[in-house]
């Protein structure tokens, strides 16, 4: 035992301890308090000497000194030491979050400040300091996704660039094996288009555009294409009731008021308006159409309506509008040949020459000429005045299917306005309606009918070019990337006849307004906007577009387009959903049986979807094969974006010609091993026509296990005869127009959105089954008489067939048009010669496939053709001889275009110039876009 003496030493030396410890402490808080940080420091070591070291209040005092001299790491152990010395005291924690703060790592100093303010929620300090650090918090996390979004766009353009390397490396080896020395370079062969925004400002010269040879051969070609579409485009204005029955009441009040009246008719096509204004009363009418297959479209409808009214008052004229004149002369053309003199000058003009574009048909270069060389002076035009709307719209890609796919957006362009029909899109209004511009035929007619020859004052009165720059406000925030555009025909004073009308729209209804025409669409580079903020947009009129700027211009060169079909596809929630579905099934079955790892094929993968929904799905490694170069780049971004670049891998290849196999000439293998799942999606409206089969061929010898999954694993197709014609059209006799409605294929048509324009005749039947294990037996030709059993009336002259793919046993795709089908497919359709049928009757078809398509045939052995004949023949033979013509040109472009780079970029920038002004070169705006985005794609 101690004895007393010890004890009392003991005591005093605690005492004394104390008393130097008491002292330390208190004078290192007031050098602290001087901002003495190094003196306090000092202090409250002498203080932790005399001591145990678990004070938690010096810990705290050393960790503030430590922050306050930036020794943060010191700060940091120190404040962690103080809590493990009291866990329960708030300031020790409030010291931890202090200096994990200082160090910047923001989310464990949000964890060390919740729980002070869990053990002392009033404290005003504290909750400063957690507000500080979750906007700190918040801060981190956005830094730290756009350094992965950096680090991961990184990642796919080097993985593109060695994409292209290799690319570039297989086509030096085939140039060698073949022991080829072409006339050009590899530059050459990987040249791609460009278009660039300000090209539809800049105007093309058409006589030099035309001197060089390859630019003639296209231009004719091009508007070959275009006189032979053209009857086919116009049959949807047939079908058009509003339309054509407000042009009707139009007229007819015109010509009541103006009885005896000479009428120029300038049509958009079949000939309607010269029919309604006979009908009408018009002493005499001069009718031109756009083209000469047209002319032969409007000449069949007044023939087939001589009995119904006097069609002798018609003069349809096949000329060029700008080759004919009644007051004074023009000059005779090399191209045309010499001009062509009308009778008498015109009183009334109608025409409806206004397309999506409201001026892609170059109405007003014929209104101008006509008002020049055919109208009189005081006559009338309809429509009087064009109103031009447009709104601001967001229609861009987002998340699809929980994924990313907003990099498809930057291919989704135009070289002009792209046509839709915006009831069935998705799209986000950013703006309210706005004026855009008037364009006032009526005054522009009367300036040039009495104008004469002076130049000078009908230019400035017609203004040809005019710019204004609007203030447009975002009535809700967000991001918009496109104008919408639609048009207001000021028929008379009592019609008014619209392209689109908001109010319908928001009821998905086409009633009220003119369906035919669809709306116009210019995609602008993406823009993001407040709610109530203006927006300045500049608007360009001139004599063939109405073209829309922002501040400052759009500069973004596009070099890829991506067909329209493509969005529809990834926009299917029903067709991404079941195929999710049926993948996750497969795997797992995998799973079950015992299969590590799990690789997928996923042949034309496109954009990436399904093999992202592969990965998520569970598969070990996803390989995607894409024959497209741009839809490869896509596909590669959106996967490393989405966090899928250690699974999955893109092939810009044809997956016919790929190998796990080494190939002859040293090339690595296009795939480390064989897939055991393959995914495809492949199918076109009727079914097989993109090749699926010879797909499914080629993987199965070449790139699966024997044991492999396919998803889908089969497939049924049904065929329904129907009727599909125009008959009666505003009591006028439209029969003979469905002779144009037939092309040699089967072509793709959503019958679900046109109900009233056909009728089945008979049910439905099952034609051919194809099962996708068995390969071999899906590609050889077959061949199905079968029966067809009239259960109404009518007349035949089409099948329509679809199909119900099986991904699995139990997930089922249907693209009936009496299911609720997703936009991915359209139901098939193919014409024939028309045959009427009755009720009860038997019709017989063969059905018939090879392994590239399906097309059906009528058994002519069951039918007496000329008794069952409806007058109407299959086709026009002059549109067939010239069909044959353009299909013969159109295989040796292609086979020159094919065989040398050099060529193809001749036609190229030549496809560009002529979507970017195609009336420069006196061509309509739609068909040269066309073509322009053939060659983008």
């Amino acid at each position: 035992m101690a004895t007393r003496k010890e004890a009392r030493t003991d005591a005093e030396d605690e005492t004394r301890a104390g008393w130097i410890r008491r002292k330390a402490k208190e004078e290192g808080n007031r050098c602290f308090r001087n901002k003495e940080y190094k003196n306090a420091l000092m202090r409250y070591e002498e203080a932790m000497a005399c001591e145990p070291r678990t004070d938690k209040t010096l810990r705290a005092n050393r960790s503030a000194t430590y922050l306050a001299l930036k020794r943060v790491e010191e700060a940091i152990q120190e404040a962690f030491e103080c809590v493990q010395a009291d866990p329960e005291w708030p300031k020790g924690h409030y010291r931890l979050g202090s200096a994990l703060a200082a160090a910047e790592r923001w989310a464990e100093a949000q964890q060390a400040l919740r729980r002070g303010i869990q053990l002392a929620p009033d404290n005003p300090d504290m909750e400063k300091k957690m507000k500080h650090v979750e906007q700190k918090c918040v801060e981190e996390v956005k830094r730290r996704a756009k350094q992965m979004r950096m680090d991961r766009r990184d990642l796919a353009l080097k993985l593109q660039e060695a994409r292209r390397k290799d690319k570039e490396l297989a086509t030096l080896n085939q140039l060698k094996q073949g022991m080829a020395s072409p006339d050009w370079d590899i530059e050459d062969h990987q040249w791609r288009p460009t278009c660039f925004p300000h090209m539809r400002k800049a105007k093309l010269d058409r006589d030099e555009f035309l001197k060089d040879p390859k630019n003639k051969v296209i231009h004719s070609y091009v508007t070959a294409l275009a006189d032979l579409d053209a009857p086919k485009k116009a049959l949807p204005l047939l079908q058009d009731k509003c339309r054509i029955g407000k042009y009707d009441r139009a007229i007819q009040s015109c010509l009541q008021e103006r009885p005896g009246s000479r009428v120029l008719s300038l049509g958009a096509g079949t000939g309607i308006l010269q029919l309604l204004a006979a009908r009408g009363g018009a002493a005499h009418i001069c009718a031109f159409e756009r083209s000469h297959m047209l002319f032969r479209m409007a000449k069949q409808s007044m023939a087939a309506n001589q009995h119904l009214l006097d069609t002798s008052v018609i003069h349809l004229v096949d000329r060029p509008l700008h080759m004919c004149y009644s007051q004074c002369p023009v000059e005779a053309s090399a191209e045309y040949g010499e001009p062509v003199q009308l009778d008498e000058e015109a009183d009334v003009l109608i025409t409806d020459m206004f397309d999506h574009n409201v001026l892609g048909m170059r109405v007003l270069d014929a209104v101008d000429h006509a008002a020049k060389h055919i109208l009189r002076p005081g006559a009338v035009i309809l429509p009087a005045k064009v109103h031009v709307k447009a709104m601001l719209v967001d229609m861009r890609i987002g998340k699809v299917s929980g994924l990313d796919l907003s990099y498809l957006n930057s291919y989704r362009w135009h070289p002009q306005h792209e046509k839709l029909y915006v009831h069935r899109e998705s799209y986000l209004r950013i703006s309210a309606p706005f004026d855009v511009c008037t364009i006032d035929l009526q005054t522009r007619v009367d300036a040039l009918t009495t104008s004469g020859d002076e130049e000078d004052s009908v230019e400035s009165i017609l203004n040809s070019e005019k710019v204004e720059t609007l203030q447009v406000e975002a009535q809700k925030s967000g991001c918009w990337n496109a104008v919408l555009m639609w048009f207001h025909l000021e028929l008379d004073k009592d019609t008014t006849l619209a392209s689109w009308d908001p109010t319908t729209d928001e009821n998905n209804t086409m009633d009220g307004f003119g369906s035919s025409w669809g709306q116009a669409v210019q995609y602008i580079d993406e823009t993001t906007v407040q709610g109530g903020e203006s927006i300045l947009l500049q608007v360009r009129q001139d004599q063939h577009q109405i073209y829309f700027e922002t501040d400052p211009p759009q500069s973004r060169p596009h070099h890829a387009w991506v067909p329209r079909w493509h969005f529809d596809m990834v926009l299917d929630e029903q067709r991404n959903s079941t195929y999710e579905n049926a993948v996750k099934n497969a795997i797992q079955l995998k799973r079950d049986m015992g299969q590590h790892p799990v690789q997928v094929l996923d042949v034309g993968a496109g954009s990436g979807l399904l093999s992202m929904i592969s990965a998520r799905a569970g598969a070990d490694y996803v390989t995607g094969a894409e024959i497209s170069a741009h839809m490869c780049d896509v596909g590669v971004l959106s996967e490393v974006m989405n966090g899928f670049a250690a699974k999955c891998t893109i092939v810009n290849q044809d997956s016919r010609y790929m190998d796990v196999l080494r190939k002859p000439d040293g090339t690595a293998p296009d795939m480390k091993r064989k897939a055991d799942i393959l995914v495809y999606e492949v199918f076109d409206s009727g079914l097989i026509g993109e090749g699926a089969l010879h797909l499914v061929h080629h993987a199965q010898q070449k790139l699966l296990q024997e044991n492999a999954t396919l998803v889908p694993m089969a497939a049924t197709v049904y065929a329904q005869p129907l009727e599909m014609r125009i008959k009666d059209v505003s009591g006028l006799d439209f029969q003979q127009a469905n002779r144009w409605r037939w092309r040699p294929d089967y072509e793709g048509m959503e019958l679900e959105r046109c109900k009233d324009a056909w009728f089945p005749l008979a049910e439905s039947s099952p034609v051919f089954d194809f099962d996708f294990y068995d390969i071999e037996g899906c590609m050889r030709n077959h061949e199905k008489r079968f029966e067809a059993k009239v259960s109404r009336s009518g007349t035949f002259n089409a099948i329509a067939f679809w199909f119900k793919l099986y991904l699995d046993e139990e997930t089922v795709l249907d693209t009936s048009p009496y299911g609720n089908k997703g936009a991915t497919w359209q139901q098939a359709i193919q014409f024939f010669e028309e045959v009427r049928v009755e009720e009860g009757d038997s019709l017989w078809l063969i059905a018939k496939h090879d392994s590239y398509g399906i097309s059906f045939e009528v058994d002519d052995s069951t039918i007496d053709r000329m008794s069952c004949r409806t007058g109407v023949p299959q086709y026009d033979p002059v549109w067939f001889q010239r069909v044959h013509r353009v299909q013969q040109l159109n295989k040796e472009l292609m086979k020159a275009v094919a065989q040398n780079p050099r060529e193809y970029r001749s036609f190229a920038i030549a496809a560009v110039q002529m979507g970017s002004r195609p009336w420069d070169l006196d061509m309509d705006t739609d068909p040269a876009a066309d073509f322009c985005t053939r060659f983008m794609s």
